[in-house]
């Protein structure tokens, strides 16, 4: 049997946010000589006070101005949230001989949410004048998933394979209700203070509470990794039928106002090669389906548009000197992109983005008490495929060019159970809003983290106190995400924290 339990609430950095949280677990687990089985059921609540959201940029702004000081917070007092989720889980697996084994699984999550927020301000121009307004938003989501397959390893003529046949299912139901308050003035670096969100506006943005969308997902999929030459080469390949069908309800009248039942045979394949025992060589090339959904800053939120294939392709090699290891990889990932419209506020699909990059990192002990981890991505994500080739390569929204990443540790030599370590980021140039509206540049930005980790005994119970503060120079920086949206970096914060063992 296990129980786990969390729970925490206080203000938070940003002012006039609060938050309480809390989850508790418990979880059943047998292991017999051929059987093994596990259930777990989770609860969870989240509450949030004045929580922070991020802005977009106008479609006239040129430049997105200075990111301000994310202390000040530009939510009213009225704004909260309030989400409460049920999940359970169980799985079993049996083995019907050593080399055989037979499993399914069952989940089931029920989430219900209700809040009051600013949506995303709209950015106007570079004073930092910026409009806003309120969004009152309940509804729920009910899911439930299933697998089911089987594992088998076996021998063909010196080739070891593993191999794996696997069905899932998945049915999910979305219900949403709304209402939007009038827009207001306000200014990033001044945020103004209301003490009301005024009349709601009239429908579309008011309807009732009630079904939005559906999702339901199946798919079936054969793999088999083939490992010969004593181990030297291994081959994936795999294939999936995959069908979505997806569909959303019209407010109020909650009639079908769009449905989509595609299919698709998706492959996979995997190949590695040793040529010694310490370099690796691998290539793989994967396909899918998905479906795009409109985000919670568009009109038409939550709506669901007609799947479409992902592709992704990848080369690499890794060298690993078991102390110390270096990895290199190039890849290309297609998937489909939307936009949203400026004069509607309303999303929808059209082409794909095409990601292209480099991956490179190093890790391990360059000295005996001193470890390293740092990696590099450079990347090259842009539109394709548009409509009419409107917005053929112009910069996908979110996706800096250049990512760096450097970590230290140290086990510090005057004390014992004592370790120093230190985390640098950096993030390139990336752009907010949207093709439709013209990306705006973000600038890059820099993040330094530090930390003392002390580990020891008190009364024969392992102790860990850590004490650590991330961004310590307090830099004030916009990031983009996928979206499109501005969000802003997190202030210095300082962390105690303490964990025993018992």
């Amino acid at each position: 049997m296990r129980i786990n339990a969390a729970g925490l609430g206080g203000e938070t950095p940003i002012d006039h946010t609060g938050q309480r949280n809390a989850a508790g677990s418990l979880g059943l687990d047998y292991a017999g000589e051929r059987l093994r089985l596990s259930a777990d059921v989770i609860v969870q609540h989240d509450a949030y006070d004045s929580q922070t959201r991020g802005g977009q940029p106008d479609r006239r702004l040129i430049r997105i101005p200075r990111a301000p000081n994310p202390r000040r917070n530009l939510s009213q007092d009225y704004d909260f949230s309030r989400a409460d989720s049920l999940t359970g889980l169980g799985r079993a697996e049996y083995d019907l001989t050593p080399d055989i084994t037979l499993f399914g699984a069952l989940g089931a999550n029920s989430f219900t949410y209700a809040k009051r927020e600013n949506p995303a301000f709209t950015l106007l121009d570079e004073t930092g004048l910026a409009r806003s307004n309120s969004v009152f938003q309940t509804g729920d989501t009910a899911a439930i998933s299933g697998e089911a397959g089987a594992r088998a390893r076996f021998e063909t003529g010196g080739i070891r394979h593993e191999a794996a046949v696997t069905p899932t299912a998945l049915d999910q139901s979305l219900s949403l209700g709304q209402i939007t308050a009038p827009d207001y003035i306000t200014n990033i670096y001044a945020p103004a203070r209301r003490l009301s969100p005024g009349q709601p506006k009239n429908f579309p943005a008011t309807f009732p509470r009630g079904r939005a969308s559906y999702n339901r997902l199946t798919s079936y999929g054969v793999a088999d990794t083939m490992t010969f030459a004593d181990g030297l080469v291994a081959l994936l390949v795999g294939v999936r039928r995959q069908e979505i069908d997806a569909g959303n309800y019209a407010p109020v009248t909650g009639r079908v106002s769009s449905a989509y039942d595609r299919s698709a045979t998706t492959p996979a394949f995997g190949l590695v090669l040793r040529p010694t025992q310490v370099l690796s060589l691998y290539a793989n090339r994967v396909e899918g389906l998905t479906a795009l959904r409109a985000p919670s800053t568009a009109a038409n939120v939550n709506e669901v548009f007609a799947p479409a294939r992902t592709r992704q392709y990848e080369i690499g090699a890794k060298l690993d000197f078991q102390t110390f290891g270096v990895t290199l990889a190039a890849f290309e990932i297609t998937n489909p992109a939307g936009n949203t419209d400026a004069m509607t506020n309303r999303f929808g699909p059209g082409g794909i983005q095409r990601n292209r990059g480099f991956e490179g990192s190093v890790f391990g002990e360059v000295l005996p008490d001193l470890r390293v981890i740092a990696g590099v991505t450079l990347l090259d994500a842009r539109w394709a495929k548009s409509p009419g080739g409107t917005y053929d390569d112009s910069p996908a929204t979110g996706a800096p060019r250049v990512q760096a990443t450097t970590g230290l540790e140290w086990d510090l030599p005057f004390l014992r159970g004592l370790t120093g370590t230190a985390t640098a980021v950096y993030t390139g140039a990336s752009y907010a809003g949207s093709a439709a509206t013209g990306p705006k540049t973000i600038p890059g930005w820099t993040s330094v983290d530090l930390c003392l980790r002390y580990a020891t005994v008190l009364g024969d119970k392992p102790v860990t106190l850590r004490a650590s503060v991330s961004n310590i120079a307090d830099s004030h920086y916009w990031i983009a995400n996928p979206n499109g949206a501005l969000i802003l970096g997190a202030p210095r914060t300082v962390w105690l924290s303490a964990s025993i063992d018992y």
